[in-house]
């Protein structure tokens, strides 16, 4: 297992920084100037623009500026100072990544809860009626895009309740029925989605597992069906699943950043997208390149935690 870790990190590093490279590049090649979108409000000379641009150390060779950037990646400061606000990178993330985890992680345990066995359900009585409608329902959850979604709940809460979620976000900690209100909706939406890949996962394993030589085995040695699905089944419907699970958690992260600007949710997606608009180079660059890493670390845990409930892969990952 210490060498597969060691494999994978060493996987791990050169891709994060093929998307330094990559990110830092694509920004400066695109149209517009940061420099005109901060002083857009204010009246400016052609002094002033040249005397910004020295501060933020725009007037720098392409290939400084990247070198400087990563190196204040690894300082403490994650990429050093927002061009809009000043503030440094490294507070900016402290105070917006919980948001996204929160929003993240209550959906994961929420599709967990409906979704798993909602597909063992669907696997084991396949080609039933209920199989059929739960299979119908999770590509009703795959069709629909997040921000459509979204945009219907918001309309219908206003339109027949009156209503709308709160627009201040508020942590757990300190009032929890405001919280509550503020994340029930963007985790529904997620989990519809999210939960969907789950049940599909789950139900396809379960029918899968139910019809294999061991399967049919045990059965034939009169097995009770609660055993035969729960004792010998489950472990490898539990590590399919979870390795889909992993592999989807991409798209939960990128529907939650989405879903943190339509629902006023201060995490790293809201801020992604005002760093977009305002064209805040070093907040992009620092942040795509966190979540990236993030991304490709949750996938090595999924994979470790695979490994580990279904004991064929052990000895090759090991």
């Amino acid at each position: 297992m210490g060498q597969y870790l060691i494999k994978r990190f060493l996987i791990i590093i050169p891709s994060l920084f093929i998307i330094t490279v990559f990110v830092f590049f694509m920004l400066r090649i695109l149209p517009g100037d940061a420099v005109l979108m901060i002083l857009a409000d204010t009246p400016h000379s052609v002094q002033m623009r040249a005397a910004l641009r020295s501060e933020l150390g725009l007037d720098k060779p392409a290939i400084v500026q990247y070198l400087i950037w990563l190196a204040r990646m690894f300082d403490g400061s994650f990429g050093g100072r927002s061009f809009e606000t000043g503030d440094e990178i490294g507070s900016m993330v402290g105070e917006q990544l919980p948001v996204t985890f929160l929003l993240a992680g209550y959906t994961f345990v929420f599709s967990v809860l409906w979704a798993l066995p909602a597909g063992i359900v669907a696997g084991h009585r396949s080609g039933r009626v209920s199989d059929r409608f739960l299979r119908f329902f999770a590509l009703v959850g795959l069709s629909i895009p997040n921000i459509l979604a979204a945009s219907m709940i918001l309309l219908g809460l206003l339109k027949v309740f009156r209503w709308s979620p709160p627009i201040i976000y508020t942590p757990p900690g300190e009032d929890g029925a405001a919280h509550f209100q503020i994340m029930l909706w963007p985790v529904l939406i997620l989990s519809f989605e999210y939960g969907s890949h789950l049940l599909r996962a789950a139900r396809n394993a379960v029918a899968g597992v139910l019809k294999s030589p061991f399967i049919r085995g045990a059965k034939a040695r009169g097995v009770p069906p609660f055993a035969l699905l729960f004792r010998h089944a489950m472990p490898p419907v539990l590590a399919i699943t979870i390795s889909l699970a992993g592999a989807h958690f991409g798209a939960l992260i990128g529907g939650a950043l989405v879903l943190e600007a339509v629902f006023g949710l201060p995490g790293i997606g809201r801020g992604l997208v005002q760093a977009a608009v305002a064209r805040d180079f070093p907040v992009i660059q620092s942040y795509v390149v966190i979540l990236v890493g993030l991304y490709l670390l949750l996938n090595m845990a999924a994979d470790l935690l695979y490994s580990s409930i279904d004991p064929r892969l052990r000895t090759p990952l090991s």
